[in-house]
């Protein structure tokens, strides 16, 4: 039973991506960062409804948004597209990168 166990928490330890680590008879289980991906700045902007216009970038789980400056803290922060705009403007990029692709590989 306890070797059925062992091999339970290392296959959790593989299956998450986390690191083993025994302390005597305490078994700890350390999980591993993540690593950090940027978001993609695209060639569309948006206007919003005082004027200002702003770079849209895409995040790595494809959702759209902008920055802005805080007025208190001057520090930016994200504003997302609501989903309707978020669809439409992924459906026209990945548009444009599978037509970039077929014509790179000559279809």
């Amino acid at each position: 039973m306890f070797i059925t166990f062992v091999m339970n928490i290392c296959n959790i330890s593989v299956v998450y991506g986390a690191d083993m680590i025994m302390h005597g008879d305490t078994l700890e289980l350390k999980k591993k960062d993540k690593p950090q991906t940027k978001p993609q700045l695209t060639k569309y902007k948006f206007k919003s409804s005082d004027g200002n216009v702003y770079d849209v970038y895409k995040s790595s789980r494809g959702s759209l948004f902008y920055l802005k400056k805080s007025k208190k803290t001057n520090k930016p922060y994200k504003v997302y597209l609501d989903s309707t705009t978020n669809e439409q403007i992924n459906k026209i990029i990945n548009d444009e990168e599978r037509r970039t692709i077929s014509s790179d590989t000559g279809n």
